[in-house]
């Protein structure tokens, strides 16, 4: 599958730049989603120590993401294969580094720190009711989930031909 005019690409090697700026761009929301996760664990479990309540830490945390994703990213780059093709293994990969890995990462440290907010809830007793509310404050799953059968659906599509107009739906789907 091409996913850039070869005709129109000047340089010989910047197909390759393409997939690499295409994979950062891919893993850029599930690893802020990552971000924002280990600041917020942190900060809870870890709420004594000021540094993580400083800009220090934030800029700490955001170039790390982006350094993060620079890395992994970096297959890309050193690949071999034919000019300008997305591979089996650079979807499996990309698949992976998008939704499953993000995915992890947050669950584990969501646990994480509904384990330690337990565990000292039991300590603490409020004096007053708490009336508990239904809204969510955390939409990362969802949102990571989506994408799950955009990438999985251009791995099939590696194999079996699927028609554009599926390709498409898919990637309109996610976004809704």
């Amino acid at each position: 599958m091409r996913y850039f005019d070869v005709r129109r690409l000047y340089a010989p090697h910047l197909c390759i730049l393409l997939l690499y700026v295409y994979n950062i761009a891919g893993i850029a929301i599930p690893f802020s989603f990552v971000t924002f996760t280990v600041h917020r664990f942190c900060c809870i479990v870890y709420h004594t120590n000021l540094f993580f309540k400083t800009k220090r830490w934030v800029t700490i945390c955001i170039v790390s993401q982006w350094i993060g994703e620079f890395v992994i990213s970096l297959p890309f780059l050193f690949r071999r294969g034919s000019y300008c093709s997305n591979e089996l293994w650079m979807q499996i990969y990309t698949c992976m580094m998008t939704t499953f890995l993000p995915s992890l990462i947050n669950t584990i440290l969501n646990i994480r720190i509904f384990a330690y907010v337990r565990s000292s809830t039991r300590r603490i007793q409020p004096q007053v009711n708490v009336i508990p509310t239904n809204s969510s404050n955390n939409i990362q799953q969802p949102i990571i989930s989506r994408w799950v059968p955009v990438y999985l659906i251009t791995i099939i599509g590696y194999f079996v031909r699927i028609d554009p107009i599926i390709l498409a739906g898919t990637a309109i789907l996610s976004q809704l």
